[in-house]
């Protein structure tokens, strides 16, 4: 893929005379993992992934985000590190109960990709968009509204989450902690709720906001 984030960090590796496996000694991340990310295996690679690959290379982040000249990013970007794309990628459909698929990668795939605008309470560089499925979260969440997800933020008690479970499903919920468990609810009072044992998940990720369709 043509000056790809796979790309320019085979580049930036490749001049600094190291090998896939020295990268992996100085991040921290295993070689595999970077091979993926170089040969764009990886879809949207996490920010804090990025961040271990430039710190131990010596370089900004944004040298592997972004390529030295876009539309959208202004001309003093990598002295501006906390620049964030003006742009979300919808990456997916996901259900609002049982069925949503992700990629191994812990983010979602569905029919087609498209942008839309960052809303600008939507500071996660990370963050992504999808599509609301079924009927579980209704009447909070209806079929066609879109949810902006934001990977890199904690979430609370009460909290609207994306969760990605060890069987592939993929599912919008709110969140209860109660007595160190986690419970998964759904506004619609035809699902029960579900209760997350501590190796039964692959990611949980915050949803930051709600659009109407």
């Amino acid at each position: 893929m043509l000056d790809s984030i796979g790309e320019r960090l085979r580049k930036i590796r490749e001049s600094k005379d190291l090998t896939i496996d020295q990268l992996s000694e100085l991040c921290g991340l295993t070689a595999g993992h970077i091979g993926r990310i170089e040969r764009d295996d990886s879809r949207n690679p996490r920010y804090v992934t990025i961040q271990k690959l430039a710190n131990a290379l010596g370089i900004k982040p944004e040298e592997i985000l972004y390529p030295k000249e876009t539309a959208d990013r202004p001309q003093n970007a990598f002295d501006a590190p906390n620049y964030i794309p003006n742009d979300i990628p919808v990456i997916g459909l996901t259900k609002a109960g049982r069925g949503g698929f992700y990629d191994e990668q812990g983010f979602p795939r569905g029919e087609g990709f498209r942008k839309v605008h960052r809303p600008i309470d939507v500071k996660d560089p990370n963050a992504y968009a999808l599509f609301v499925e079924g009927d579980s979260m209704s009447p909070m969440l209806e079929k066609g509204w879109i949810v902006y997800v934001c990977p890199n933020h904690g979430y609370e008690n009460g909290d609207l989450v994306v969760v990605g479970l060890n069987t592939d499903e993929v599912m919008i919920k709110k969140l209860r902690k109660q007595d160190g468990m986690l419970i998964l609810q759904s506004i619609n009072p035809s699902y029960e709720p579900l209760v997350l044992v501590p190796d039964g998940f692959r990611f949980i990720h915050k949803v930051c906001l709600i659009k109407p369709k």
